[in-house]
């Protein structure tokens, strides 16, 4: 391989692990963006401008540290993502899942 190639290998690979330290950070959005210092965890304090997030804050700060780290943060996220998904497993096609009393009632019979 000459040199020339080797530089633009190089520069490409390079490009390429940045590019993925990007996708990375965009994957943790909500993270990043309550984490108002920058320091990699999210206080109390920071913790104020999501009102769910600082009500469940005590519970998610598993080493009680007062701060939350990426997998604490990480078990909040689940937690809504699977409070999102509730609401859609309980309306499963063919359940029936109406208040209304007469629609319970078996259909009567029509043969005669």
């Amino acid at each position: 391989m000459n040199k020339q190639y080797q530089t633009a290998l190089a520069i490409t690979a390079a490009a390429l692990m940045s590019m993925g330290g990007i996708a990375q950070a965009e994957s943790q959005t909500p993270y990043t963006d309550l984490d108002r210092n920058g320091d990699g965890k999210i206080s109390k304090v920071e913790a104020r401008t999501d009102q769910e997030l600082a009500s469940k804050f005590n519970d998610l700060d598993v080493d009680s540290d007062g701060l939350l780290e990426w997998g604490e943060f990480a078990r909040f996220e689940e937690m809504k993502k699977n409070a999102e998904q509730a609401p859609v497993d309980n309306a499963l096609p063919g359940a029936n899942n109406s208040t209304d009393d007469s629609l319970k009632e078996p259909a009567p019979d029509l043969e005669e």
